[in-house]
């Protein structure tokens, strides 16, 4: 027995050298981190711009009508300039959420849209608009 109890904490040992490994690996990742942040960079500079570049030309409209869709919508802020794209956050259901974004093809549109919009009535609300966070 006494060979077997030996061979038991042999592996113990080993198995706690190898955790010191990958404790020292861990604490030696900073590199790993460069390397993730480096693609993020690409993302979050130059990379992001082309699919997601409009998110300052977006408007956050809150407090709508259930009976609001995009449509309304889009008619509701098409004083304001050219609406590329409205919609209507809905639940499962389908049902409206009472908020939505709407999309414009410039910057100073969308900018206009947050300033003239505000407070406006729509379906017998008065909505708020405000800039899309994401």
């Amino acid at each position: 027995g006494k060979m077997s109890d030996v061979d038991v904490n042999e592996v113990g040992g080993e198995v706690e050298d190898l955790d010191l490994g990958m404790d020292k690996k861990k604490k030696k990742r900073p590199s790993k981190k460069m390397d993730s942040s480096m693609p993020g960079g690409v993302d979050n500079g130059e990379g992001q711009a082309p699919p997601d570049g409009n998110e300052d030309q977006r408007v956050f409209v809150g407090n709508l009508s259930w009976a609001t869709n995009f449509q309304t919508l889009k008619d509701h802020f098409a004083g304001c300039g050219e609406v590329t794209k409205a919609d209507v956050f809905t639940e499962r259901s389908g049902r409206s959420r009472g908020c939505g974004i709407v999309e414009f093809a410039t910057l100073e549109q969308a900018q206009n849209a947050k300033i003239s919009m505000n407070n406006t009535e729509l379906d017998g609300r008065t909505i708020f608009v405000r800039e899309d966070r994401g």
